[in-house]
């Protein structure tokens, strides 16, 4: 059995964080979406967590989230253009997961 100690920090640190937090981190994750870390400048991630702040509600329900997805697929689409793919979603090169053969030149 925990110790009275453990049990009172326990309790201390749900109450001063918030269930919610504990709920959020105890959802499944979804399968199809993957987490990525990027460093910017700090006044633009102010300037998007105000703006997500203030715009949560109706109309727009913003999300940093859903602008960072639409901004990277607009940059990707636009890049494509500008290098003149045809179908952008269609990547040019070699087969996925292919591998150059190397010569390992060791005696």
């Amino acid at each position: 059995m925990a110790s009275r100690e453990t049990l009172c920090s326990t309790t201390y640190s749900l109450a001063h964080t918030g269930w919610a937090a504990l709920n959020y981190s105890m959802r499944p994750r979804d399968p199809k979406k993957q987490a990525l870390t990027v460093r910017l400048d700090a006044a633009l991630v102010d300037r998007l967590r105000t703006f997500c702040r203030d715009q949560a509600g109706k109309p727009l329900y913003a999300s940093v989230n859903g602008i960072v997805a639409e901004a990277l697929g607009r940059e990707l689409d636009r890049l494509d253009l500008a290098i003149g793919d045809s179908d952008p979603r269609v990547r040019r090169g070699g087969q996925s997961g292919s591998v150059p053969n190397r010569t390992i030149n060791a005696h």
